[in-house]
């Protein structure tokens, strides 16, 4: 503001300065040249048009045909009678102050369009610049979740593997790996849900279709072996019996883009349960063999007691001495 001050003070102090250098040259000079010496009132018209624009330069050469013409009778002539002869001059003299004013909007409107266009794209490029810095930040944010991310799903002990919307494997960790002894190499980009034979030979996939198709989560137990499934080739594949879980990953839409598979080994599981199948049915048959000799041993003891009590009967009716003592087993 105190700029803007300081400037208008230096314009007004040039526009006093023209009339005051024209007033000096008129009374110097009038004596010399006579009324020719009205045509420096073009100076003043000039410098003002020029420092203050159009309208300025209009008005001043207006005001100069009145002041012209007082200045020619304060020198002793006939101001009108002079004004009046040279009135065409005067109106060139407007139409110049007009112009020259009007070259200076000009020039001041070019000088700001200039300034508020650098303005604008200061603006514009402090904005990029900040933007550039968000969009640098974000994307090493990202980059660092995604790495997060990684790790988290790399190191994580329960087997699992991320498809694409396609049903093929995209990528695996560690712990898939290492459960089907396969290589990235072998399987990213190779293996895919709807091709498993092993998968489709025991009915299991209408419920991988559920999973792309209606976003539902599948789980089932499936007795696989690698080896045996026919569009991928994996040289360390296993034989598993596994718990998998099969969950959609959608988008804002409700989309399936991905889908996560899960599996728990439970072989060693399903096994122990056969053992213990087997086991039991082997108790049970050893029970019932138990049972069987139980109740023919049984059998045979009271055979046994009733043979003698017969026998001690016999004996009594030859008047002998019964010759078992059966009290006891009674």
């Amino acid at each position: 503001m105190s700029k803007m001050r300081q400037v208008l003070g230096n314009r007004v102090a040039l526009a006093l300065a023209a009339w005051v250098v024209y007033v000096l040259a008129f009374m110097l000079l009038y004596r010399l040249i006579g009324a020719t010496t009205t045509v420096l009132v073009g100076l003043p018209v000039v410098v003002i048009g020029g420092l203050f624009g159009m309208w300025a330069g209009l008005l001043t050469g207006l005001l100069a045909l009145p002041l012209s013409a007082l200045l020619v009778t304060l020198a002793g002539g006939v101001g009108w009678d002079v004004v009046l002869r040279g009135l065409p001059g005067f109106f060139l003299l407007i139409l110049v102050g007009a112009v020259v004013g009007r070259l200076r909007d000009l020039r001041e409107r070019a000088k700001w369009e200039l300034a508020e266009r650098q303005r604008v794209e200061e603006e514009l490029r402090k904005h990029r610049d900040h933007l550039e810095e968000l969009v640098e930040e974000r994307t090493a944010e990202l980059a660092s979740s995604e790495e997060f991310l990684n790790s988290v799903i790399e190191q994580s002990p329960a087997s699992l593997w991320i498809s694409d919307s396609e049903g093929t494997l995209i990528k695996m960790n560690l712990s898939c790996r290492e459960l089907f002894g396969a290589t990235d190499e072998e399987a990213v980009g190779k293996y895919n849900l709807f091709k498993d034979n092993l998968i489709e030979e025991q009915g299991f996939i209408p419920l991988v279709e559920n999973v792309f198709e209606k976003g539902e989560i599948a789980r089932f137990t499936i007795d696989y072996d690698l080896p045996r499934v026919e569009h991928v080739k994996v040289n360390g594949a296993t034989h598993r019996i596994l718990d998998v879980i099969i969950s959609p990953v959608k988008d804002m839409h409700g989309k399936v883009t991905n889908a996560i598979v899960q599996h728990k080994d439970i072989t060693e599981r399903r096994e122990a349960e056969e053992k213990l199948k087997q086991t039991v049915a082997d108790l049970e048959r050893t029970n019932a063999e138990l049972e069987r000799f139980n109740r023919l041993a049984v059998g045979r003891e009271l055979r046994m007691i009733e043979l003698k009590r017969q026998i001690n009967e016999l004996s009594e009716q030859l008047g002998k001495e019964p010759p078992y003592d059966v009290s006891l087993l009674e």
